[in-house]
C-alpha cells in the first residue's frame, strides 16, 4: 500500500473519530433570551448550568424571575441578577426575585420610578 493511501487512511479514521467526540459547547458569557420570555439571561458556569439575569423588555411592569430557565435542550439555575439590570425601568411595579438567587448586582433596580 502507497504511503499516500496510508496517509490518507489514517486521516479519514482522524476524521470519524473527531467527529464522533464533537459536542456543541455553551461558552460561558453566552446571552440569549428564550421565545416567550421578556427577559434575558448570561451563562455564567454551562457546567453548573448557572445563569444571571442581565434585563429584559424595559416596558415591564411586574417581573418575575424565574427560578430556571431552559435553553438549547438544557435548564439552567437563576443564581444571579447582574449589575444594572433593570436600571431605569420606569414601568416597573414590581420585582419577584426567586430563593435561588444569590447575588443582586450593584444597580439592578436604580433609578427605577415606581
Amino acid at each position: 500500500m502507497s504511503l499516500f493511501k496510508k496517509t490518507l487512511g489514517c486521516l479519514l479514521a482522524l476524521a470519524v473519530i473527531v467527529g464522533t467526540f464533537t459536542v456543541a459547547i455553551k461558552a460561558s458569557g453566552e446571552t440569549f433570551s428564550p421565545e416567550g420570555d421578556p427577559l434575558s439571561y448570561t451563562i455564567i458556569d454551562d457546567e453548573a448550568k448557572t445563569v444571571e439575569v442581565t434585563g429584559g423588555e424595559s416596558d415591564l411592569q411586574d417581573i418575575v424571575i424565574p427560578q430556571t430557565v431552559k435553553w438549547e435542550g438544557e435548564t439552567y439555575t437563576v443564581t444571579r441578577v447582574a449589575d444594572g439590570a433593570f436600571e431605569r425601568y420606569e414601568t416597573m411595579e414590581s420585582l419577584t426575585i426567586p430563593k435561588t438567587v444569590e447575588v443582586i448586582g450593584r444597580g439592578a433596580v436604580e433609578n427605577c420610578s415606581n
